[in-house]
């Protein structure tokens, strides 16, 4: 069956000699997985290859059928074109983390138009706001809230952030699994304040605490999530490049 859907590529792989396996979020059918043929090489049929990278967000036109493990795309346009994630390593290091995180956090093949939705808008805004150094954290937090096992107030707020119970708590547990004081405020402060996320300052440290502390949070409460290697390349680049606070 023939689809229109939009969808968000997390990762494309070689395969053979012309072609792409392209692993993609759609809005409608969830992330599948797509051979494309004849992308590669000097006779590839679509100049819109490039279009096949992480993080492009794409107008499809895809053939479906239920439990099939590749897939394939009659068409694809671009949806929306960046105009500085390509050219800045700060934003193109946000993007391919979100990227990253998708893969590991969505299941094959579940429909979640909140989810993709969020995608969307969160990379848009890491290309086109000025401000842009707490997006990847307001992801991470907005989709575990999504996913059912995001920060809660359970009574209000207190100075720490249990990792295990996913609460604010007053006062420490009985384990290592906690968000200190500042991190925990950072934490409150990113989910009260979610609609102004460029007026909450914080520094490198700050959210390179924040991050790890978040991280840890998913690999407590999904098992197949693992280690974050583009963790460490974000680290790096903000580091050398810091974004605005």
């Amino acid at each position: 069956m023939l689809h229109k859907t939009e969808g968000i590529v997390i990762r494309s792989v070689k395969y053979s000699e012309t072609s792409l396996i392209s692993r993609i979020f759609t809005r409608e059918l969830g992330v599948q997985s797509y051979i494309v043929n004849g992308v590669r090489g000097t006779k590839a049929r679509y100049a819109g290859a490039p279009l096949l990278q992480a993080a492009s967000i794409l107008q499809l036109e895809v053939y479906h059928k239920e439990h099939k493990k590749l897939q394939r795309i009659r068409e694809f346009n671009p949806a929306y074109l960046y105009q500085n994630i390509p050219r800045n390593v700060v934003r193109g290091s946000l993007a391919l983390f979100l990227m990253e995180v998708s893969n590991k956090a969505i299941i094959s093949g579940v429909r979640n138009q909140e989810v993709f939705d969020l995608l969307k808008s969160c990379l848009m805004k890491i290309d086109r706001e000025e401000k842009v150094g707490n997006y990847h954290l307001h992801y991470l937090i907005r989709l575990s809230q999504i996913l059912g096992f995001g920060p809660q107030f359970r009574d209000g707020y207190h100075a720490y952030f249990n990792l295990r119970e996913g609460v604010f708590q007053e006062q420490l547990p009985g384990h290592g699994d906690f968000m200190d004081e500042e991190s925990s405020f950072l934490l409150a402060r990113l989910i009260t304040e979610a609609d102004s996320l460029s007026s909450i300052a914080a520094d490198q440290q700050m959210r390179k605490n924040l991050l790890r502390m978040l991280l840890r949070f998913y690999e407590l409460h999904l098992d197949h999530f693992g280690k974050i290697r583009s963790q460490a390349i974000l680290e790096s680049v903000f580091a050398a490049r810091p974004p605005q606070s």
